[in-house]
């Protein structure tokens, strides 16, 4: 799958989670703004595929970058700010494991 499309993908699959569980106008940007903190470096890190081992902790790294990004920004509820992290990246992960 090409990057555009997988960062696509992503977009289309977290931003909505980020949207409703941030619960603010501007919370797309946000969601956007932390794919594309994180969404290259899980590119680059998992191009040309990997050990399930190292797969997993590439995700687990995402998710906690993008956790601590979000709790930077906004100084919410860390337990909404890591579900919704959790949530948004399982169901992308998800979709990029069914759809590879």
């Amino acid at each position: 799958m090409p990057y555009v499309v997988a960062l696509a993908l992503t977009l289309a699959i977290e931003v909505p989670v980020y949207v409703v569980a941030l619960r603010f106008r501007s919370a797309w940007a946000l969601a956007v703004a932390v794919n594309l903190v994180t969404h290259p470096a899980v590119w680059l890190l998992l191009a040309g595929g990997a050990s399930i081992g190292y797969f997993m902790l590439v995700e687990l790294a995402a998710w906690m970058v993008e956790f601590g990004l979000l709790w930077a920004v906004l100084r919410r509820s860390s337990s909404i700010l890591f579900a919704a992290a959790v949530l948004a990246n399982s169901l992308s992960c998800l979709a990029g494991l069914l759809l590879a």
